[in-house]
């Protein structure tokens, strides 16, 4: 049996939106977290972790023949290993978290998509997001062979207006309302009422554009423009605009915390894969990515991160429940470093986490039965 052939761009990509996703969690979980400037600065490209992800799904499934049979077949067994995981994280929690018990009702609703009490199992909602978008795969496939058409365009246009366009414009509405203090937040509040496509549709947009960028067309677009401008031309000025983007998500970051404990404190701000700055930022990181090639050393390097993205995604959070743990009883970093490196040594900790993840992911696999726990195949 011939072997897929392995998109180096689409692996680098999707280890790259895992390292960001430990370094998110890291933050959420642990207690040597710099709550400052400095850990805010540390998360500002953190939002593309997510939009990345769903782009690459969308490149790598869009151009391929839907067979509905496994179609159907794949999204039964996502659901079947959700399931398991959900299961082996609870009981890990029985044994790690026991200031946390669940009641059977919170187990019962946990298992049927809710949370585990107050136990940290928010994670599951990246493998909801990613069934919900398998669901009405069929029907944007259908719209995608559709000689590419408008209707496939047209979907994602609206999805873009109403995850990106939109939320953006509202969170300039709240900066206005709390540097005037007059109340114009509330513009946009009718606009979810003709939104039909539920809390997931940003993941859906970018599994969308993602489908975009692997349309031959698109690809000859993107030569035509890399043409005309010049590689000395386009690296530049990608990463002047990425500095712009993550510049500007700082800024959203902080203004959050300027706000908490005023009375402006309820306007919040928007999920941040919903900033323009990070459609912006994500998107362009995929295009850089997409045409690397790799040296043919660490090919087989790359195809195990690429390969490894649901095993470390499973497993990267009770690892960081364990640290946290620890953390608790004292076994502090913060006792040896001085407090200028923490947030190096919080970097240096999420590559571990990855290393390790990727390490058990990896090897996991090849175990008989228990190897399906790390893959969808």
């Amino acid at each position: 049996m011939k072997r897929k052939q392995r998109i180096a761009g689409y692996d680098l990509a999707k280890a790259l939106s895992m390292i960001l996703v430990i370094l998110l969690h890291l933050s959420f979980y642990t207690y040597e977290w710099p709550n400052n400037a400095a850990g805010d600065l540390l998360l500002a490209p953190d939002g593309i972790c997510i939009p990345l992800f769903f782009a690459v799904n969308g490149a790598l499934l869009l151009p391929r023949p839907l067979n509905m049979k496994k179609h159907v077949h794949k999204l039964v067994v996502m659901v079947v290993i959700m399931e398991l995981w959900k299961l082996l994280v609870a009981l890990f929690f029985v044994w790690a978290s026991r200031p946390h018990p669940f009641t059977a009702k919170e187990f019962v609703g946990y298992m049927l998509g809710g949370t585990l009490g107050t136990n940290p199992t928010g994670h599951f909602w990246f493998i909801n997001a990613l069934i919900a978008v398998y669901l009405v795969y069929p029907l944007i496939k259908r719209a995608y062979d559709s000689s590419y058409g408008s209707a496939f365009k047209w979907v994602t246009v609206v999805l873009g207006l109403f995850y990106i366009i939109v939320p953006s414009l509202a969170y300039l509405l709240n900066i206005l309302t709390v540097m005037t203090n007059h109340d114009v937040s509330s513009l946009f509040s009718g606009i979810d009422d003709y939104n039909i496509f539920g809390k997931y549709g940003y993941t859906l947009f970018y599994f969308m554009v993602g489908g975009m960028f692997s349309n031959q067309s698109t690809k000859q677009k993107l030569e035509h423009v890399k043409g005309r401008m010049g590689n000395r031309l386009i690296v530049p000025v990608a990463v002047v605009t990425l500095l712009v983007c993550f510049g500007l998500d700082y800024g959203i970051n902080r203004f959050g915390r300027s706000v908490k404990g005023t009375q402006y404190e309820a306007l919040g701000y928007p999920n941040g894969y919903l900033m323009l700055t990070t459609c912006i930022a994500a998107l362009l990181v995929f295009a850089l990515l997409l045409p690397v090639q790799v040296p043919h050393w660490s090919q087989r390097l790359v195809t195990i991160l690429g390969s490894s993205t649901f095993g470390v995604y499973m497993l990267h959070v009770p690892i960081l429940v364990i640290i946290g743990k620890l953390q608790h009883h004292g076994f502090m970093m913060g006792n040896v470093l001085p407090g200028w490196l923490m947030p190096f040594w919080n970097v240096v900790l999420v590559l571990l986490i990855y290393v390790v993840c990727v390490f058990v992911s990896h090897w996991g696999a090849k175990i008989p039965v228990v190897g399906r726990l790390f893959t969808f195949k």
